[in-house]
């Protein structure tokens, strides 16, 4: 079940960046709720905060693998573990996949959603971030409790 909703959120996230591809010019901001809120094609060739730039190969590499231990993990333990644990580790494995389609795709990775003076970010960071932040608190506040209900 975690795979079919890496799958859609995978899916979404590449709709949504054709979208932008297709409909925007590298640079164009569109004002959805004025300066507070922007569509803006942005094409990132690092990582958060367009640190790394051009260090292509490890940010192919290191998201993939990322990605990879996601995978296995969700294979391993057959979604038995805890729901947090697992939509944790569906939201990292789906958003590492859309990055690295667009690093292997397009070189860079399309970014477009902009709010106030804030970096630029996608749905598929989105993902990760909130996966990541369920991944936490599921080791700080689930992890070897004896109650914790399970999957």
């Amino acid at each position: 079940m975690y795979y079919i909703i890496a799958a859609i959120l995978l899916t979404i996230d590449q709709g949504i960046k054709c979208l932008v591809i297709s409909g925007m010019d590298p640079g164009e901001k569109i004002p959805v709720i004025g300066e507070f809120f922007r569509i803006a094609y942005t094409q990132n060739t690092g990582i958060a905060f367009s640190l790394f730039e051009d260090k292509g190969f490890l940010l192919i590499l290191i998201p993939a693998t990322i990605s990879v231990v996601c995978a296995v993990v969700l294979a391993r333990t057959k979604g038995k573990t805890h729901p947090v644990l697992n939509w944790g580790l569906a939201l990292v494995l789906a958003g590492g996949i859309g990055n690295v389609i667009d690093r292997l795709v397009h070189g860079y990775v399309v970014d477009y959603l902009s709010f106030g003076s804030f970096a630029i970010f996608n749905f598929a960071d989105v993902c990760i971030c909130t996966g990541c932040g369920l991944i936490l608190l599921y080791v700080l506040f689930i992890y070897g409790k004896k109650d914790a209900p399970k999957a």
